[in-house]
Parts: C-alpha cells; sequence; structure tokens
C-alpha cells in the first residue's frame, strides 16, 4: 500500500512542478503543487484558509461561505497575477 501511494504522491509532484498553475480545492495536490513552488490558487469553501493552507511562495488562497461563492472572475484574476499576467 505505501509503495501505491509513494508512487501516486511522486507523479502528482512531477505533474504539478511542471504546471504553469494549479487552481483547485485544498487538497494534497494543492499542498504538493505549493511546495514545489508551482504557481497555486486554493479555494476554500466554509473551511479556514487561515489555519490551512498550502505553504510557498506563490500561493493565493481565495474562500466563500460556499464553493458557488467564489466568482470564476477571481479565480480568473488570480492566476494572472502569480503568473505575471
Amino acid at each position: 500500500m505505501l509503495e501505491t501511494l509513494s508512487g501516486q504522491s511522486a507523479g502528482t509532484i512531477t505533474l504539478v512542478a511542471g504546471a504553469a498553475a494549479l487552481v483547485g480545492n485544498d487538497s494534497g495536490a494543492a499542498h504538493l503543487a505549493a511546495a514545489v513552488g508551482a504557481p497555486t490558487v486554493v479555494l476554500f469553501g466554509p473551511a479556514s484558509p487561515t489555519h490551512f493552507a498550502p505553504l510557498g511562495r506563490s500561493v493565493t488562497c481565495l474562500s466563500g461561505d460556499t464553493m458557488d461563492d467564489i466568482a470564476a472572475s477571481r479565480v480568473i484574476d488570480a492566476v494572472g497575477k502569480l503568473c505575471g499576467a
């Protein structure tokens, strides 16, 4: 089981390390992307980014009372700022 999980994590790290940006919910992939320095926009519903945000140089967290409260335009703007657009 551990080998399977390690292989999955290694594949995820390889994928996100080469990404122009990652947009996702508060998940393992978002934390891995932030850890390898990929520009990362993390979406939070009722959970607090203060307590659960990934750590990294290029991380932006967007939150709302629900995920539906996070407008697509906010996400697009956040990606643009992280990627220098």
